[in-house]
């Protein structure tokens, strides 16, 4: 009888108490729907968004547009991470040429950041992303205007890390002002504008990944489209490189 009840207990201690009914109990494995934890994003939808605006990938930041919309509405977001996130998700669509559908989200942000007082240490991402709408639906003079207000606020932020990341959008700020003088045909301001980007952009692309990206996929074709311009409407022959350094200097 002892033996009989010894091996009951331990099939118990096995594999858990027989079920009379009611809940199972004893060990119980959960295989969990989706993604494993360890494969689940730590970064939040805005840092998400965030990222792919600042590698250009604006398809795949607009794939978290409904999330970040339920995170704004229902969340607990700050005011300067809520303007900033409108701001680049109309920035998303304004790149993509759809820029009737990025307006709401930029006029948000702006209503937002002007209501609070414009304090947030993202202003500028606002204000430069509003001169790129201008810029796109051919307002020039108005781009320009809110290009410089980005400069001016862009300037006051106190950047962690060595601000390789501001600088590098201070870089993005100047050579879409030498865009918009592009084209209104000002090609003095253009060059000059162009020039301050590649003092930024030239020397810190060969010590950071972003900065050699905006290079070599935002800046450079601008100053190849200025050369162009500049080429068809000039009797003296120059090749590019012979431009390039005659204008910035050699290559860093």
């Amino acid at each position: 009888m002892v033996k009989i009840f010894l091996i009951l207990m331990f099939l118990v201690i096995l594999f858990g108490a027989p079920k009379f009914g009611g809940s199972q109990r004893g060990v119980v494995l959960t295989i969990p729907n989706g993604l494993s934890q360890t494969k689940r994003y730590t970064e939040s939808v805005d840092e998400l968004v965030e990222r792919y605006y600042r590698e250009r990938d604006f398809e795949k930041a607009l794939t978290y547009e409904e999330q970040a919309i339920l995170e704004m509405k229902y969340g607990s977001m700050d005011t300067d991470t809520f303007c900033r996130l409108n701001a680049m998700l109309g920035g998303c669509y304004v790149s993509l040429g759809e820029c009737e559908k990025g307006k709401p989200y930029i006029d948000t942000a702006l209503k937002e950041y002007e209501e609070s007082g414009e304090t947030g240490k993202s202003v500028y991402i606002v204000r430069h992303i509003e001169g790129i709408y201008a810029l796109k639906t051919g307002e020039y003079r108005t781009a320009i205007d809110s290009f410089e207000e980005a400069l001016r606020q862009a300037e006051a932020v106190e950047a962690p890390d060595g601000g390789v990341e501001l600088e590098v959008d201070i870089a993005g700020i100047f050579c879409d002002m030498g865009r918009a003088f592009l084209e209104l045909e000002d090609m003095d301001s253009a060059l000059e504008m162009l020039g301050k980007s590649y003092e930024i952009a030239g020397s810190l692309r060969l010590e950071s990944e972003v900065a050699y990206d905006y290079y070599e996929d935002v800046l450079e074709p601008v100053i190849k489209e200025c050369f162009e311009t500049i080429s068809d409407t000039s009797d003296e022959e120059m090749g590019y490189d012979e431009w390039f350094s005659a204008q910035f200097g050699e290559q860093v």
